[in-house]
């Protein structure tokens, strides 16, 4: 693999994304937690696919069991078949916040078993999304999940839920191999979010990627759009074209050779497949001669569309909906993921109306089929014949299992107790070990807290184990809650809460809340989102209100309003079941009181700040005083001072009580001469009005648009 720039090593990855394969069955898996795409050699064991149906019911179940966790801590990112040997690959979520694990999992179709895929000491390559969005961004993406995550809300007479989760995680939304070419779709750091990127393969070092801004006609919204990220995509006309699809649900059109490198592309729009609906996957694929698209999503059955129609389709861009192209809607619902099986088969992963997964192949020809095969049920007067006994315990620094009284050759299986029910569930990974006369089953994924394991020994249920939650002594506690000031405007944006050491992920939302005097909990105040804003160190996290209910613009805002009312104090609550990364509770809850006061809507003026300059030669502090609190965590990395060399002044900067005052303690005495405070554009205030902009802006006052992007800078002189 060395002509395509891979080199042994390791795909380390922090979140399961995208995936898709490239030439000589390179796979390329996205990562958006490190904002990185790997190719990855797999060494497929597979021999040449032939053609025929692969059916696989349970899926989820199957690979929970393989991996020591229940189907409900499994996640399906995403599914490929090897182009090859026709094998099946997994994008796998497993488990959740501190827990939760990147796996890629095999299905052989031959004989339908499953393991995972080393990403370690294998052939691989990885490049960084240069643009892509930093984790503090304030933007949010709305999704409609497909579980129970985030809000409720009714329009008219339907119901759905929508999810507001920070724009980094939709970095990279959708891949997919053309011509030499890594085609990445998602969302970008810049104002212009929505990106089309075209990265180079081989990789380099991501000098050579060139990309898009996108836009498109919105027809359900009736609007022009550039914030919305392509859902999926699926190249078109032999790899000329793609057709991409949004959230309520544009279907566009563009021809990847009128993409000029760093300009925005406006797309064709085709169709428009209604509103409050959001598409999951697309394929493309011939049947008597005609290529066509199936259009995987959240309110109808898969839709197909054919490629003659879409060639015909003039641009739609008037607010009618449902327009564009005709389309054949097939029975078929539940189906969140596709993929070209063979010529004749498409492969689908459809959810049952019991919340069970099955992969299940659709002939392309007619796009009919019986439903999943169901699981039998789980045998009933299992008892202990072997005379083993079996116990959590350690071998070496590791957890294990261990049995004691088994016979030499006995065979022993372990399963999460959910996958017993299935009966032909592969085991979970990993190896027996004898340790003097016991031997310790070490798995090969940890065991999940709050998790049963079953143990059989020879066919026969030796014991029923459960891993038991962490109960340490709490010794971690909550430091600090910003904003520190006893007054917050309205239109406040953001909190933080420091703790005194790591934090568990997925914790924030049962356990940080803003309540009232009288501790009901202000519904809808607090931002949604599917993955928490932490530091590196886990011990801050950004508590976000909605922006959506903040921008007077938004329907949101129409709709419920702000999230603080003015005259109305409020406490931000942190309880004791928050869990550290060791599992451990807090020592105690914590909150801050607040009054709230009017909004603010005015730039942040440097030149309004109260500036108190040294003597020279002293190692007095320069000290600034602010003419409303700032954001806390902006103010200790937007202020920078410069001597009269140029070169950074070293010491100690400090902020004041209630963020409204700043200090430089020199290392060493001031030198004579200018000194330059620079003050970096960014900086806010608690509103989330920055030097450079107004959060949320009057279109109408000129005193509102936006100011220049570098820095500004005040000259002193040390007295």
């Amino acid at each position: 693999m060395t002509e395509y720039g891979l080199r042994v090593g390791r795909a380390e990855l922090g979140s399961a994304g995208p995936i898709t394969f490239g030439p000589a069955g390179i796979l390329f898996l996205a990562d958006n937690a490190a904002a990185t795409v790997f190719a990855v050699d797999v060494n497929d064991p597979g021999h040449p696919a032939g053609s025929g149906p692969f059916e696989l019911a349970d899926v989820d179940a199957r690979v929970g069991s393989l991996l020591g966790s229940d189907a409900a801590d499994i996640a399906i990112r995403d599914l490929a078949v090897h182009p090859d040997s026709g094998n099946i690959y997994l994008s796998v979520q497993r488990g959740h916040g501190e827990q939760a694990q990147a796996v890629l999992v095999r299905i052989d179709r031959a004989d339908a078993s499953i393991s995972d895929v080393p990403l370690t000491d294998v052939p691989v390559a990885s490049v960084v999304i240069a643009d892509a969005p930093v984790p503090d961004d304030e933007r949010v993406d709305v999704i409609l999940p497909l579980g129970d995550e985030g809000a409720q809300i009714t329009v008219g007479s339907r119901t759905i839920r929508i999810l507001r989760r920070p724009i980094h995680t939709s970095t990279v939304t959708d891949i997919a191999y053309v011509d030499g070419a890594l085609l990445v779709a998602g969302l970008s750091n810049e104002e212009f979010s929505s990106k089309l990127r075209r990265i180079p393969f081989p990789f380099t070092d991501g000098a050579g990627a060139a990309g898009n801004n996108l836009e498109i006609f919105h027809v359900s919204q009736g609007k022009w759009e550039t914030a919305a990220p392509i859902r999926t995509f699926v190249p078109y006309d032999g790899g000329r074209a793609i057709l991409a699809s949004y959230t309520c649900t544009p279907v566009v059109h563009f021809p990847l050779a009128e993409l000029v490198p760093g300009t925005k592309a406006v797309g064709r729009t085709v169709a428009e497949l209604g509103a409050m609906n959001q598409p999951l996957d697309m394929v493309s694929f011939v049947q008597g001669g005609e290529e066509y698209l199936l259009v995987a999503n959240t309110s109808h059955g898969l839709i197909k569309i054919a490629r003659r129609d879409i060639d015909a389709q003039a641009p739609l861009t008037e607010p009618t909906e449902p327009v564009g192209v005709p389309r054949e809607t097939a029975d078929l619902q539940g189906i969140t993921r596709l993929a070209n099986l063979d010529g004749e088969h498409i492969l689908a992963l459809q959810t049952d109306p019991e919340g069970r997964r099955h992969l299940r192949s659709l002939k392309s020809a007619s796009l009919v089929g019986g439903r999943g095969r169901t699981a039998g049920g789980r045998q009933a007067g299992m008892v202990d014949q072997s005379g083993v006994t079996a116990a959590w315990s350690r071998y070496g620094e590791a957890d294990c299992i261990r049995l004691v009284g088994l016979a030499p050759r006995a065979q022993v299986r372990i399963h999460p107790a959910t996958a017993v029910v299935l009966g032909t569930a592969p085991p979970m990974a990993g190896r027996l070990l004898r340790d003097g006369p016991d031997t310790c089953f070490l798995p090969r994924f940890p065991f999940l807290d709050g998790t049963a394991y079953i143990v059989t020994v020879d066919g026969s249920v030796v014991a029923e184990l459960t891993r038991a939650r962490a109960d340490e002594a709490a010794t971690t506690e909550v430091l600090a809650i910003y904003p520190s000031a006893a007054t917050v405007p309205r239109n406040l944006l953001r909190g933080y809460v420091w703790f005194s050491a790591p934090m568990s992920e997925g914790q924030a939302a049962p356990h940080v809340r803003l309540v009232d005097d009288a501790g009901d909990v202000l519904a809808g105040a607090l931002l949604a989102t599917d993955q928490e804003l932490w530091d590196a160190g886990r011990r801050r996290l950004t508590v976000l209100l909605d922006p959506a209910r903040i921008k007077r613009g938004l329907a949101p805002h129409r709709e419920a309003g702000y999230p603080l009312r003015s005259g109305v104090p409020l406490r931000l609550v942190v309880d004791d079941g928050f869990r550290d990364a060791r599992g451990r509770r807090l020592r105690a809850g914590a909150d801050r009181r607040w009054q709230v006061a009017d909004d603010e809507r005015r730039h942040v003026d440097p030149n309004a700040w109260a500036l108190h300059v040294p003597p020279v030669g002293t190692a007095e502090p320069l000290r600034l005083g602010f003419d409303r609190p700032l954001d806390h965590g902006l103010v200790a990395r937007c202020l920078r001072v410069a001597g009269p060399d140029g070169r950074p002044v070293e010491g100690v900067a400090d902020v004041g009580a209630e963020e409204r005052s700043w200090r430089l303690t020199p290392r060493h005495g001031w030198a004579p001469g200018p000194h330059r405070l620079a003050v970096d554009p960014v900086l806010e205030d608690l509103a989330g009005n920055s030097v450079g902009r107004v959060f949320d802006r009057d279109l109408a006052r000129r005193t509102d648009d936006p100011r220049g992007a570098r820095p500004v800078e005040v000259t002193f002189h040390p007295a």
